[in-house]
């Protein structure tokens, strides 16, 4: 029989989450039910900032590993997943000892080896292109062709990747990210999106193959001979890997700066400031990230019984820590819906906490910095608050549509 203290909300509030209402959404869970259960999303729903340090801290609660939600699928009569399982078998965030550290410490060192400072200079360069193809058409398309444009754009100079190319993976990346939801999905769209997934792993095996034949200085090469030196995956699991750079990289970066960037517009005064303050840009993007927050949750799986805020959880429970909600927190950050780069106070859970913090946080807001930066040096670029609308997506709401217009003689 369920415990009946698991259901304490009437709705399935989490569920309604779009970017547009968090605010309101995480104000209200944390008031009603700080940890509750939620029947959508199969698992607990934590809110507070200090529930979740509790539990991402703790190693007794192990990440939630999609392969095994994929292989129920497969064993309860769906279609076979074999491309998203290699795909997600190879993300740090979403392994367990021993492999979570393997993973890490090849992602790590990958980073270090790779020029990730170095990238400053191509992202402002394709940020200004990107500002004056807009200028000429009138407005700046926040959704479509600023953060999904940059992120993948990043991505694919670090690895030494064509723009085109890369601009085509990131599509089909963006069209299948539900799947790292935990709300349900048809057997048919799982089908659709594993078929999706093949074409990028099969855009990377061949070129795997000539990056051992005629090796060279490309981030990509080096990504290839890593593996080899070190790492040893297959050469399909290896394609599954590159994926993950697009999978992790691309979606929640390019979801951030659209985010982050919308934010900014729509605060003349921030945008006055900032110009007299460019010293301020980081602090500037870090505050942003925390209210963008563009990965809104992580799952965890409790290996022991505890208990929780009162209540009880059992060893098997999967609980959904809501970064999104513990970045708001009051407890943590004083009138936590405004923007304010003056704050104090501790970090962020944007890119995690611990063992499973983000590798590219770094190059994450490099890419946000640039894409703040170039918009704070347009004084005339207006956001059209009509014109924004986000995705029914939980876990990344990205935006559907924003658009900033330039405004003659318009100052910000």
């Amino acid at each position: 029989m369920p415990d009946p203290e698991r259901h304490t909300v009437s709705a399935d509030l989490l569920g309604q989450l779009e970017g547009g209402n968090v605010a309101q959404v995480y104000a209200r869970l944390r008031a009603e039910a700080p940890v509750h259960f939620s029947r959508l999303f199969g698992g607990w729903v934590i809110t507070r900032r200090a529930d979740a340090l509790a539990i991402l801290g703790d190693p007794t609660f192990r990440a939630d590993e999609p392969v095994e939600r994929l292989e129920r699928l497969e064993d309860g009569g769906g279609p076979q997943l074999a491309n998203l399982k290699t795909a997600v078998a190879s993300v740090p965030f979403f392994t367990n000892s021993p492999r979570h550290e393997q993973l890490r410490r090849f992602t790590s060192r990958l980073f270090r080896e790779l020029d990730v400072a170095g990238l400053r200079a191509a992202v402002e360069a394709r940020a200004d292109r990107l500002l004056a193809d807009a200028r000429l058409c009138g407005g700046l398309d926040l959704a479509g062709g600023w953060g999904n444009d940059l992120a993948p754009f990043a991505i694919g100079a670090l690895l030494g990747l064509p723009t085109e190319e890369t601009a085509r993976l990131a599509a089909i990346v963006r069209s299948i990210f539900w799947i790292f939801d935990v709300a349900p999905r048809s057997l048919r769209a799982f089908a659709r999106a594993n078929a999706e997934l093949g074409l990028v792993l099969d855009y990377f095996e061949p070129r795997i193959a000539d990056a051992r034949r005629r090796p060279s200085t490309t981030g990509f090469a080096r990504l290839v001979a890593l593996n080899d030196l070190e790492l040893g995956l297959d050469d399909r699991a290896l394609c599954g890997l590159c994926a993950f750079f697009f999978v992790g990289g691309q979606e929640t970066t390019a979801t951030g700066i659209a985010t982050a960037s919308m934010l900014l517009l729509g605060q003349p005064g921030l945008r006055r400031r900032m110009t007299a303050e460019p010293e301020s840009l980081s602090a500037l993007a870090r505050e942003l990230l925390r209210l963008a927050a563009p990965f809104q949750y992580v799952t965890r799986v409790a290996t022991t019984d505890r208990v929780i805020a009162g209540r009880r959880i059992a060893a098997g429970d999967r609980l959904n820590v809501v970064l999104g909600a513990a970045n708001r927190d009051p407890e943590a950050f004083g009138e936590p819906d405004i923007i304010d780069i003056d704050r104090t106070g501790p970090e962020s859970l944007t890119f995690g906490f611990g063992a499973y913090r983000c590798l590219g946080a770094r190059m994450a807001q490099l890419e946000t910095e640039v894409a703040l930066e170039r918009l704070i040096g347009q004084p005339d670029l207006r956001l059209v608050p009509e014109t924004v609308e986000f995705e029914r997506r939980v876990r990344v709401p990205a935006l559907a549509r924003a658009w900033a217009e330039f405004v003659p003689g318009a100052e910000p």
